[in-house]
């Protein structure tokens, strides 16, 4: 699976389905932030050992994030777009910095 169908997969699922069941279980906006954000991580957890800032300061940061733009919005479309351009931008930096360092 890609980069980019994975976080169009993602965004439905953690910030979609998973916000929508935990409502109807009449669980606060809040408590669901940070479940969906641990989740979130913890689907992530092939970073933890190579890239641990990333892990458990990076991933957990831009969960909150796009849990919070899902809220405000009340639509998963501008996290789908925030996630696009992290995960983008994380590539081109990635790709950035290989080009510096080989020949």
């Amino acid at each position: 699976m890609t980069s980019a169908s994975r976080h169009i997969n993602e965004e439905p699922l953690f910030r979609g389905f998973l916000w929508g069941y935990l409502r109807q279980l009449k669980w606060k906006d809040g408590w669901i932030m940070i479940f969906q954000a641990l989740l979130f991580t913890c689907a992530h957890v092939y970073f933890a050992g190579r890239y641990p800032l990333m892990f458990w300061v990076y991933i957990p940061a831009t969960a909150i994030l796009f849990g919070w733009l899902t809220l405000r919005s009340r639509s998963i479309a501008p996290a789908i777009l925030a996630h696009g351009m992290i995960n983008g931008s994380v590539y081109v930096l990635i790709m950035m910095s290989l080009r510096a360092v080989l020949p």
